[in-house]
């Protein structure tokens, strides 16, 4: 059973849900990923980490998958 702490809105998911999609089409038009591409959990949480901090979806695949300094 989920406690407070992992309960989710329908919003919350909503907007994750539309945030995730405009990351995608970000990380394809990109060139770091095509279709079909299925993220594993560490890029997951990646993900996650960065729509709580308030990246937008292309910032967000860019330091996901753009060079590492």
């Amino acid at each position: 059973m989920l406690d407070r702490f992992n309960q989710v809105t329908p919003e919350y998911a909503r907007d994750l849900d539309a945030w995730a999609r405009a990351w995608y089409v970000e990380a394809a038009a990109a060139g770091f990923i095509s279709s079909p591409y299925h993220p594993d959990a560490a890029t997951i949480k990646l993900m996650r980490d960065y729509f709580v901090a308030g990246l937008c979806p292309a910032d967000a695949a860019e330091a996901c998958f753009g060079r590492k300094h």
